[in-house]
């Protein structure tokens, strides 16, 4: 699943307004052929299609600063480097089966020929499967907790360990909050977090939708759950509180509502999460198999070099 994943998401951000380059060219001696230029680093291999360095910067600079980042270092261009490989696999095969000239995906393929012929592929290794009530029911009573959840209540969060600070704190906070000029509470709480939370480091979005549902994050006080199952309206703040691990501010983003669903509202539900693991179960052999198949050679010592 994660060979899928790396592939959508480098597909998702190819196409975006360029950057400047920050990668730096070794010095290092490479043959020079019809697409290889001098001076010019070979980095992988398809059968006989070689991927330069500079064609590998070229996508990456044209990222925008958030996505470039995921890439940045020697750990960064490796990956960087496999996932443009598999990418291209994909719209070269995308070719072979002629999609490239069907005029309804023409302007998919300028930009998204590889995940067009991927999406192709799943499409019609799955089709349209007819779940049985009985693999429906069976889900929906497996994973009660998928259709039957708790109001839930996404807050930040200011934690302090000394009760006399967390007071100042909140005097300062009040005294921001009641400014009638302030448009932006969120920011404003955003910005106490980072000034003043102990937790500033690891927690700047807070700790997510509580009461947590699925697999646990990092723990969380009982007494800061409690706390804000209480709070009502959005963008307030609540007293300073105290909890097992010091003393808490809240500030409330969002609500989501209590979800009770019974087995005929959640099977249409139930029928796209099955097509989904199934499609996705469908893409992984899909993946490993076109790798397999495919000449691939990744230049390691090259990619060692560039710094």
């Amino acid at each position: 699943m994660k060979t899928l994943v790396a592939i959508f998401m480098f597909i998702a951000v190819i196409g975006c307004k360029p950057q400047k380059p920050a990668i730096k060219v070794p010095e290092h001696n490479v043959a020079v052929d019809n697409t290889v230029k001098k001076g010019d680093l070979v980095l992988a291999m398809i059968g006989r299609r070689k991927i330069t360095f500079s064609e590998v910067k070229r996508v990456r600079d044209r990222m925008p600063i958030v996505q470039k980042l995921m890439f940045t270092g020697k750990k960064g261009l490796r990956k960087l480097v496999e996932s443009y490989v598999e990418m291209l696999i994909f719209a070269m095969e995308g070719k072979k089966a002629g999609l490239d000239r069907s005029p309804m995906v023409m302007e998919g393929i300028r930009r998204f020929e590889a995940l067009e012929y991927l999406k192709h592929l799943i499409q019609n290794k799955v089709g349209n499967p007819d779940y049985s009530v009985e693999i429906l029911r069976k889900f929906y009573d497996v994973h009660s907790d998928y259709f039957h959840l708790p109001e839930r209540h996404k807050c930040l969060d200011i934690h302090i360990s000394d009760e006399k600070k967390i007071h100042v704190v909140y005097n300062r906070l009040s005294i921001a909050f009641t400014n009638l000029e302030i448009n932006n509470p969120e920011q404003v709480f955003k910005d106490f977090v980072k000034r003043y939370s102990e937790d500033a480091g690891k927690s700047m979005d807070g700790p997510g939708f509580l009461p947590r549902v699925g697999p646990a994050g990092v723990p969380v006080a009982p007494e800061v759950v409690k706390q804000a199952a209480k709070m009502e309206m959005t963008f307030s703040i609540s007293n300073p509180f105290k909890a097992s691990d010091g003393y808490h501010i809240l500030f409330l983003q969002r609500k989501k509502p209590a979800v009770n669903m019974d087995f005929a509202s959640a099977m249409p539900k139930i029928k796209n999460i099955l097509k989904k693991q199934a499609e996705a179960k469908s893409g992984r052999a899909i993946v490993s198999s076109l790798l397999s198949k495919a000449k691939i050679k990744i230049n390691n010592e090259v990619l060692d070099e560039i710094k």
